[in-house]
């Protein structure tokens, strides 16, 4: 027997065969869904870091300098911080967002000494 994929309560439902259709319709209508974005805080500002990036490789410098800094106005993890200062840093070759990223990231290797924090240390202070 093949079960086709439904559409129910927005939600994209591909029943397995040993459940019974009544468990999933049961499921769907007493779960509450997170939207993606707040799932994935991390990957969506280093998704728009890179986009910014990418726009003013094409040119857009002037926007992407912009989108950069209301992303800093509104961000709230300090990796995140350290990530917006440093990407504003390439940009703008700003010795206050140097200054501000390599407190940021010191701070965060510190905590947890990953490669990338280390990484950028090097290049910001170098």
């Amino acid at each position: 027997m093949t079960y086709e994929p439904t559409l129910m309560d927005d939600l994209l439902i591909v029943p397995e065969l040993s459940c019974p259709p009544s468990y999933w319709v049961a499921l769907v209508r007493t779960t509450v869904v997170t939207p993606v974005y707040s799932l994935v805080p991390d990957e969506l500002v280093r998704g728009q870091a890179l986009e910014a990036r990418v726009a003013s490789a094409g040119g857009e410098r002037d926007r992407s300098v912009l989108r950069l800094q209301e992303l800093l106005d509104t961000a709230g993890e300090d990796a995140h911080v350290a990530l917006l200062h440093f990407e504003l840093w390439r940009l703008c070759q700003g010795r206050a967002h140097a200054e501000a990223a390599l407190v940021l990231y010191r701070h965060l290797y510190e905590r947890a000494p990953r490669h990338l924090y280390r990484s950028r240390i090097e290049e910001l202070a170098g």
